[in-house]
């Protein structure tokens, strides 16, 4: 099944999680509203299905990134966000644990997300 056919039974979903493996690579120059910005995060087609994903149901939405914390840089409208830092089958293992309520995260933003939070930011976990 091509999962752009799956956009139309996310309106009735109770919740939708999306894994996002992003790798770092070279910093490109695109366009957004109008001005040349300097981007790092995800592209292609997998960024085309992210952003439609978030287009239909934002609020009900959590992005997992794994690997570059920097994906949200190109999808604003990311209301629920986890990042991982990494790739290994460990990263996915907590994040999904976390997810579930299985572990605690006590841990603080390591970098700062221009516009979005600051090096050090957290959230209280239960």
């Amino acid at each position: 099944m091509n999962p752009f056919e799956l956009l139309p039974l996310l309106k009735s979903a109770d919740s939708i999680v999306l894994a996002a493996y992003v790798t770092h690579t070279a910093p490109r120059q695109v366009s957004h509203n109008g001005q040349t910005v300097t981007a790092v995060g995800f592209a292609g087609p997998g960024a085309q299905f992210l952003g439609q994903v978030l287009a239909v149901n934002p609020q009900k939405t959590i992005v997992v990134s794994l690997g570059s914390p920097y994906l949200i840089d190109d999808f604003p409208n990311i209301q629920n966000y986890v990042c991982t830092y990494s790739l290994v089958t460990t990263a996915e293992t907590s994040a999904v644990k976390a997810l579930f309520g299985e572990v605690h995260n006590k841990a603080s933003l390591p970098v700062t997300l221009p516009g979005i939070a600051n090096r050090g930011f957290a959230i209280p976990w239960p």
